[in-house]
């Protein structure tokens, strides 16, 4: 029922594989065309033929207008979805918590979207460590983060990397594996929270708290702090299936605010 493959992690294969489908009769050339008549009447409702130029001057009329922000905040309010609660931690309360560790996983661009996440940490729980390992991080780093979880009663592992067919980002990825691993089987209070990738799950199926905001913009970073420390519902269904897990399509873990 898909008629869009949207930003697959290598276009090349997608499209190999698509005509490689057809070619043997596993998807019919009058599915491609139906999904392509489906397409191409959406350019025509938006009318995108008649005006193919944007007027840069006068973006800030349609972009980031009172009306889209407030919509932008309930598409990201709605979409945080609570997948393991085992400890019944979520919601928490950050008063009870007395060191709290957060450590973010991300690529290491300039402009590091992870602290968004860690300035929340910050402003919500009085006494905090905040780590982002990158590709730039190395073993003393992994260390200093790990000796710091010793003491921790609260560990928030705020995730931001996607699947990607780059070697350079499997590599990562292996790098961090082990230490997400044992940051996640510390004796504290552990909540593993994916921004982007939905299925991290399957490399880490012995978190006991795990949260998907399926995006890392800066609203979705805001309704994941307000969704896990209980000033919103959390009302979010997994829009696909976890590979090697039970959760499926729909599932969602509903959780009130307090």
């Amino acid at each position: 029922g898909n008629d869009i493959l949207l930003m697959p992690p290598d276009e090349e294969i997608v499209i190999n594989a698509l005509t490689s489908a057809v070619q043997s009769g596993e998807i019919s050339i009058e599915r491609i065309n139906e999904s392509v008549i489906k397409i191409l009447a959406a350019k025509r409702w938006l009318r995108l033929q008649d005006n193919k130029f944007t007027n840069v001057d006068k973006l800030s009329d349609k972009i980031a207008t009172e009306s889209n922000l407030k919509l932008a905040k309930e598409i990201a309010d709605k979409s945080i979805t609570l997948i393991k609660n085992r400890r019944k931690a979520i919601p928490l309360k950050p008063g009870r918590y007395k060191n709290v560790l957060s450590v973010a996983f991300s690529y290491g661009i300039p402009k590091d979207s992870a602290l968004v996440f860690q300035d929340l940490v910050s402003k919500n729980f009085l006494r905090s460590t905040r780590f982002i390992l990158n590709n730039r991080s190395g073993s003393r780093d992994f260390e200093k983060v790990l000796r710091t979880a010793r003491t921790a009663d609260l560990i928030l592992v705020p995730y931001y990397m996607r699947p990607s067919s780059e070697d350079n980002s499997k590599k990562l990825f292996k790098k961090f594996k082990p230490i997400i691993n044992r940051l996640l089987g510390a004796r504290a209070i552990t909540v593993l929270l994916s921004f982007g990738d939905p299925y991290l799950l399957s490399s880490f199926p012995a978190s006991n708290t795990y949260l998907s905001a399926f995006s890392d913009v800066s609203f979705s970073q805001q309704s994941m702090m307000n969704a896990i420390i209980g000033e919103i519902d959390i009302t979010g269904e997994l829009p696909v299936s976890i590979p090697q897990t039970t959760f499926k399509i729909g599932f969602g873990i509903s959780s009130k605010k307090r």
